[in-house]
């Protein structure tokens, strides 16, 4: 059970990164800087023939130039030491709308790389097979620094209809930990932070 959720995060991780340059509009990319910061946490506490763990998450990533999308997720689960079968005893997860892209700082320094999300409220819902219902609104911060920092570059060319769209990317990756606070908790995380330049032609017949 746990290796699933473990796994099931770190696609989410892959999925947003890879993304991340052409979320908002894949028929149509925009000029900008794109940011993205994951980071995780993960506390298991044994219970006699049982585990307990409470897996701690918070993303970060552009859709559109200049604003970021802060997310957050907090869910505990359960599960048995001998059959590896376990539940979810609560999970709360929640997205904001669009926000301006400084609450999201990236630097790099001497091969290091820096990222800081300021204090963000992220209203939270908890889901069932029906409906989801908003149960609380927490305020999320982190701090994070790692290295070493990875350039890339990669360049796309795609026609849509009678136009194409040409866009070329170059920025740097890199894993860092730091801390997680959301409300008046605080816990160490690890995750990773990029940051790349997109520039965007359009040309259409």
């Amino acid at each position: 059970m746990r290796r699933a959720i473990l796994a099931l995060f770190a696609v989410m991780a892959v999925v947003l990164t890879s993304a991340a340059p052409i979320a908002a509009d894949t028929t149509k990319p925009v000029s900008g800087t794109y940011k993205s910061m994951s980071s995780y946490s993960q506390e298991c506490v044994p219970q006699g023939a049982r585990t307990t763990c409470t897996e701690t998450s918070v993303d970060v990533f552009t859709e559109t130039p200049p604003t970021v999308v802060v997310c957050f997720n907090l869910t505990t689960y359960t599960y048995g030491e001998k059959t590896g079968r376990g539940r979810v005893l609560s999970s709360e997860s929640g997205c904001t709308d669009p926000i301006d892209a400084a609450a999201l700082a990236i630097s790099v320094s001497h091969d290091q790389m820096t990222t800081s999300l300021v204090p963000t409220e992220v209203t939270l819902s908890a889901c069932d097979h029906r409906t989801c219902t908003e149960t609380r609104t927490v305020t999320v911060s982190a701090s994070d620094t790692g290295g070493p920092v990875q350039p890339f570059s990669n360049r796309q060319t795609y026609k849509d209809g009678t136009c194409t769209y040409r866009f070329s990317e170059t920025g740097s990756s890199a894993e860092v930990s730091g801390s997680l606070t959301f409300d008046d908790t605080t816990i160490p995380e690890a995750g990773y932070g990029q940051q790349s330049e997109v520039k965007a032609q359009e040309s259409c017949k």
